[in-house]
């Protein structure tokens, strides 16, 4: 009974055909099979940033060094796939990996929401994006996520987007959420199967779709990430104080 409740989250919750386009028109770059991030960011000294994959390409959390406001992170990776970066105060930010590719973040960290990622189209039209709902309501925000995902639906991201704003709201639209869903597997084919399956109902789909603070299905055995009081964050808000719970917060 549950069958076609499995079949339609495991497109959207381990995304793991994300970069199924793009990789198939992007070639790779000189940086062989790794994937690298390169951060420049004002008004932070010293701290670390905890980074997770919701699809596979780190099998675990992991720990990024700032150090004088920049850091390089590097990972094997094999097939495009997603990176959630954690940052201080659990806010998320995604980026999508691709092998041979470098993404760089610039920006200010007391207005996290203006970051600028370059590197690939994906994550370029991702901050694109973010800077777009910026200081928008929340329905104004659904209406750009689907104006969004009908202008790109060959881009990882609005598979991202698609899972975010119309599977873990609380007021999810499934009905809506097929209906882009089949958008986009008209260019992203592999999708397909998902997309023609009839939703199953709110109630049942709710029960099994994390919220969007859960810990991602990948790393669901671990402890959410918290941050050690040594972590230097100045000028922003104070170390959380051991054993404080923190919700994260979705970048998007």
């Amino acid at each position: 009974m549950f069958k076609p409740v499995h079949k339609f989250l495991s497109i959207f919750l381990s995304i793991s055909i994300w970069g199924v386009m793009v990789c198939a028109i992007c070639s790779c770059g000189g940086g062989g099979d790794n994937f690298r991030v390169k951060g420049s960011f004002k008004n932070l000294n010293q701290g670390e940033f905890y980074v997770y994959s919701p699809d596979g390409v780190i099998a675990k959390i992991d720990t990024i060094h700032v150090d004088k406001g920049n850091f390089v992170y590097t990972t094997p990776c094999e097939d495009p796939g997603t990176l959630v970066l954690v940052f201080p105060n659990f806010t998320e930010l995604p980026l999508f990996a691709q092998p041979g590719k470098t993404v760089k973040i610039e920006g200010d960290v007391t207005t996290l929401q203006d970051l600028v990622i370059s590197g690939t189209p994906a994550n370029e039209l991702m901050s694109a994006f973010r800077h777009d709902i910026a200081g928008v309501s929340p329905p104004e925000q659904m209406r750009k996520a689907e104006a969004f995902i009908r202008e790109h639906p060959e881009s990882e991201a609005a598979v991202y987007i698609l899972s975010r704003y119309f599977l873990q709201s609380p007021t999810a639209d499934y009905a809506k959420a097929q209906q882009l869903c089949q958008t986009i597997a008209a260019k992203q084919p592999k999708l397909s199967p998902a997309c023609s399956t009839r939703p199953p109902s709110s109630q049942s789909l709710r029960r099994a779709v994390p919220s969007p603070t859960s810990p991602p299905p990948t790393v669901s055995a671990a402890p959410s990430p918290r941050l050690p009081s040594s972590v230097l964050l100045s000028p922003l808000s104070p170390p959380i104080p051991r054993g404080t719970t923190t919700a994260r917060t979705p970048f998007a």
